[in-house]
């Protein structure tokens, strides 16, 4: 299967993007994370979601989205490796908030486990 929306993000490829957009809105302009989550989808986090491109095993009600993060090039000492560390992770929503260094975030999507932000 080629790569989907979520694999995008979850791959790597998100590390270069600041979000919004595709990060976070599916072809039909809806939300990923709150479609998702919406039991008229149909869909189930990590499901096959009938093959669905955009929604094909991810775990968008769980990761967030990726919105668009200004202080990616906006803010002098942006910390580019938290943010990376946070998409690797799957802690989509959690990335803007540790890459600026607003908050430090701990736990991870991927691994099941809590996401705390202190």
């Amino acid at each position: 299967m080629d790569m989907t929306s979520f694999d995008f993000f979850t791959q790597g490829c998100g590390s270069c993007h600041p979000g919004g957009a595709s990060a976070e809105y599916d072809r039909e302009g809806k939300r990923y994370d709150r479609w998702m989550a919406n039991p008229a989808s149909g869909f189930t986090s990590g499901g096959e979601n009938n093959f669905d491109g955009d929604y094909y095993k991810a775990r968008w009600t769980e990761s967030g989205v990726i919105e668009a993060d200004c202080l990616l090039c906006h803010l002098p000492g942006y910390r580019m490796a938290e943010r990376n560390k946070q998409l690797s992770a799957m802690n989509f929503r959690w990335a803007a908030t540790a890459g600026s260094g607003l908050a430090a975030v701990s736990g991870s999507v991927d691994k099941s486990e809590p996401v705390m932000v202190a």
